[in-house]
């Protein structure tokens, strides 16, 4: 398997922990992304409704994400 990173955070001092976007050669049609696992109590519950079984919830830098805008 062949990873190639998309995109990463410049804020981040060691590559290996950073939110990061990634492509995988056997699945072109995915990305994968490592996130920072969300652990306040009140956004989890904010979120619930959104979230189904075997998903969780993370978040990323918005760096990471410029054309996504609100």
């Amino acid at each position: 398997m062949k990873i190639t990173t998309l995109r990463t955070t410049e804020q981040c001092p060691d590559i290996k922990t950073c939110p990061s976007i990634h492509a995988l050669d056997l699945h072109p049609d995915r990305r994968y992304v490592v996130t920072t696992d969300e652990t306040d109590p009140a956004i989890l519950a904010a979120f619930d409704h959104l979230i189904g079984p075997g998903e969780r919830l993370g978040w990323v830098p918005t760096e990471l994400l410029p054309e996504v805008t609100s």
